[in-house]
């Protein structure tokens, strides 16, 4: 049996087809991707496609959730300060034209910046002299 095999892996006509194998084995794995096609450009387009999709879907994400964020910050903050300013009646006893025209040289206009200016000038003289 090893007499045989040993015969067999020392023929030339053995080892010639062998290295022929051999030979067309590689040019065949060196052509393929040639002869394959190029998938590549398409497989680029639709990636970034895709991550163009990915990106407006997050910048949209993310600007709904500022402006919901924005929103209702804003509210949460001045209910509390108004309900103080409103059962106080401070806008009456406070606030006159010549304060609301300071607010607005001053870059703040609307009633949320008027709420707070009240509230803080009732509230900081209190928190000064603690």
């Amino acid at each position: 049996m090893t007499e045989q095999v040993v015969k067999t892996l020392t023929d030339p006509s053995f080892l010639i087809a062998m290295l022929v194998g051999i030979a067309v084995f590689a040019t065949v794995f060196t052509l393929m991707p040639a002869f394959g096609g190029t998938s590549l450009k398409s497989r680029m387009k639709s990636v970034a496609l895709e991550r163009d999709k990915l990106r407006a879907e997050q910048r949209a994400r993310l600007a709904s959730e500022a402006d919901r964020r924005r929103k209702g910050l804003r509210e949460e903050q001045s209910i509390g300060m108004r309900n103080i300013v409103d059962r106080l009646d401070l806008k009456r006893a406070l606030a006159d034209e010549n304060t609301i025209q300071k607010l607005k040289v001053a870059g703040f206009r609307g009633q949320n910046p008027l709420t707070r200016f009240l509230f803080f000038r009732l509230v900081l003289p209190f928190v000064g002299f603690a």
